[in-house]
Parts: C-alpha cells; sequence; structure tokens
C-alpha cells in the first residue's frame, strides 16, 4: 500500500484511538458485575474506528454489520417514521424474547439509585445489524471487531513511527474495577405508557442517558483533573466530543419534530442545563468540530487539533470546554432520571413472572398445534 505524508496524521489519530480503545476494553473486562453495561458503548465506538478506517485504507475488507452498527452513533435516525418503527421492532423483540405482561426491559443502577443503563441500549445499537440475536453471534461479531483493531494496530505500527512518550499514562483507576451494580426488571408497558410521541421520547431519552453514563464511567477512571497524560486528555476529549454533539443533536431533533410533547420534559430542565441548546455557547462548535474527526482525513485529523492548539495557546481551553460539555451532561442525566422516574416503577412480582411465562408458553403451543 503507498502512503503519503497526508496519511501520517491519519494513521497517527487512529494508532491513539485503537491504544486506547484495546485499554478500555481491558477495564471492561475486569468485572464481569457491569461490562454489560459499557461494553455496547464500547462496540459501537470501536464499530465507529473500525468502519472509518477501513473506508480509508481497507475498503475491501468494509463488513455490513459493522457499518450498521457504526452508524448507531447517531441517537436518532432520519426519515419519517423510521424512529417508531425502530422503537416498535425493540419492543417486539423483548416482549417475543421476554414477556408480553410480564418483566422484559432490564435496567442497571448504582445502590444509591442512579441508573446507569438498560437492556434496550444493546438493543439500539444492535438491533439493524441482527447480532443480539443469541449470546454466540454477538461474542463472535465482538470478537472480529477485536481482530480487526488489533491487525490495524500492527499495521499503522510497520508504517510509521510512534513517539513512545505519548502513549503512556493511560493507568486507568483500579478503584473503579469492582463497584456494585444493582439489577431491575420491569413491564414495558409501565414505562411506555404515553402517546406514541411520548413513548418514543422517553426511548431516545434513555439511549442518551447510557451514553452519557459511559463518559462518567471513563472521566472517573481516567481521573481527568489530575495529572492527566496526552493519551488520558486525547481519549477523554473524543468520547465526551462524541456524546456531547450527538445527545445534543438528539434533543434537537425532538423539540424540533415532537415540540409539544418534548416541552413535558424541557421544561423541567433548569435554565444551566438549557445552554446545552444554545449555539452559541463555545463548547459546541469546539466539540462539534472534534466529533467530526471520526473520519480519518487527508486534511485535519483529531490529533491534528490538538497540536494546532497545543503550539497556539496549550491544550487548557479544549479541556476546559470539554469538561463545561461534560458537566452539562452530567446536569442532563439528572433531569432525565427524574422524568423517567424508573426507580419508581414497581417490577412484576415472581409469582406473576412464572405466570405470565407459563401462560404464554401455553399459548405459543396451542398455536402451533392449531
Amino acid at each position: 500500500m503507498d502512503l503519503s505524508k497526508k496519511d501520517y496524521k491519519a494513521l497517527l489519530t487512529a494508532f491513539f484511538d485503537i491504544k486506547a480503545s484495546i485499554k478500555i476494553l481491558e477495564k471492561i473486562c475486569e468485572n464481569n458485575n457491569y461490562n454489560g453495561i459499557y461494553i455496547y458503548p464500547f462496540l459501537r465506538d470501536s464499530c465507529v474506528l473500525v468502519h472509518e478506517f477501513e473506508k480509508k485504507y481497507f475498503t475491501q475488507n468494509m463488513n455490513e454489520k459493522i457499518k450498521k452498527i457504526r452508524h448507531r452513533v447517531h441517537l436518532y435516525q432520519k426519515g419519517k417514521n423510521v424512529n417508531k418503527i425502530y422503537f416498535d421492532k425493540i419492543m417486539d423483540y423483548h416482549t417475543s424474547k421476554f414477556s408480553e405482561k410480564g418483566n422484559n426491559l432490564g435496567f442497571y443502577s448504582t445502590p444509591d439509585g442512579k441508573i446507569l443503563g438498560s437492556t434496550l441500549y444493546a438493543s439500539y445499537i444492535t438491533e439493524d445489524a441482527q447480532v443480539l440475536l443469541d449470546s454466540n453471534s454477538i461474542h463472535e461479531f465482538s470478537k472480529d471487531v477485536g481482530t480487526r483493531l488489533r491487525r490495524y494496530l500492527n499495521f499503522i505500527s510497520d508504517h510509521i513511527t510512534i513517539n513512545e512518550e505519548l502513549i503512556k499514562g493511560l493507568e486507568l483507576n483500579a478503584e473503579q474495577s469492582h463497584f456494585i451494580v444493582n439489577s431491575k426488571d420491569i413491564n414495558h408497558k409501565k414505562l411506555f405508557n404515553g402517546s406514541s410521541a411520548n413513548n418514543l421520547i422517553k426511548f431516545r431519552l434513555l439511549i442518551s442517558l447510557q451514553e452519557i453514563r459511559y463518559a462518567e464511567w471513563l472521566y472517573e477512571n481516567l481521573q481527568m483533573l489530575e495529572n492527566a497524560s496526552f493519551i488520558e486528555i486525547f481519549i477523554f476529549i473524543k468520547c465526551v466530543a462524541i456524546r456531547f454533539d450527538e445527545v445534543r443533536d438528539n434533543l434537537i431533533n425532538m423539540n424540533k419534530h415532537m415540540r409539544k410533547d418534548f416541552a413535558d420534559f424541557f421544561y423541567t430542565i433548569n435554565d444551566d442545563t438549557k445552554i446545552i441548546f444554545d449555539d452559541n455557547w463555545a463548547p459546541v462548535d469546539t466539540l462539534k468540530k472534534i466529533r467530526n474527526t471520526i473520519h480519518y482525513s487527508d486534511t485535519e485529523n483529531y490529533f491534528d487539533i490538538l497540536q494546532n492548539e497545543l503550539k497556539k495557546n496549550g491544550l487548557n481551553r479544549i479541556i476546559n470546554e470539554t469538561i463545561c460539555g461534560y458537566n452539562s451532561l452530567i446536569c442532563l442525566a439528572h433531569f432525565i432520571e427524574a422524568y423517567l422516574s424508573i426507580q419508581e416503577i414497581k417490577s412484576e412480582s415472581l409469582m406473576k413472572e412464572v405466570f405470565y411465562n407459563l401462560s404464554e408458553r401455553m399459548n405459543k403451543t396451542v398455536r402451533r398445534i392449531t
């Protein structure tokens, strides 16, 4: 493969992306108690990375399933009724796989009740690629993505010289490895009990919430505020930029197309958090520009942005604006949780669960016979 000087910064950016991703994956896998919460945001981010790298350097290797999950970087889909169609398909999956009347949605929370994520996020990320149908398919798919990451890391290492000092310091916080996570299952109708638009808004807010919790988990593991290394700054800014821009786009889209129903949520947010809607707020342009560097380019890559900023004024401006954007997301998460009130929803009792499951199995058996 012929590579030019233009490729250097793109390859260098990809090298840092992949190196950090592998380290993060090792961290996620340290604790089986909670890795399901964070593995799916990580898998989606990895598919973004792999797809964009292959699109530029290895088009012959491109994979349709990876491409579909890559496009789940967007928290909504464009097109008339497309989001409702996806929502209905995901609900059909949960009710058919688990139960129509029993508990069919799973949620994860901290011991003090903070919602960390749900099984709906995994369904949203993987539904279009059809890799969540069984544990074997998601395992094989994830294995393939991981193999590609390591292959491309070796390819980059063979073609450019890396400053080893820049990749030192990604030591994730060991104290965060084994915290306790509670789980809670509910019936979908107890959460999605409003109009079609209201239900869709709740779903899209729930997906946004898990994106924010992933950024929060990374922040807490990196201990960003004290003596952060270059690679820690590199990966944290990019993680926040993607989530800030996509969550913001999701909110603006709902406010534009479902204004009446979205107002119920919008008016629960305080004025400090509503700044996320302000196009003139400094972090908006900065984080959007960085988010758009998910595409590896011949002109300007993420590494170029950081290097140019470093030469001019140091990284304080970008770091401060990233922290401002991050803090607005954390505040937003608080209002999403309050609006959804998941902790106040009661799970179906064990006896009801057994009854519902037996009834549904009997009905399926009768339908097959007749």
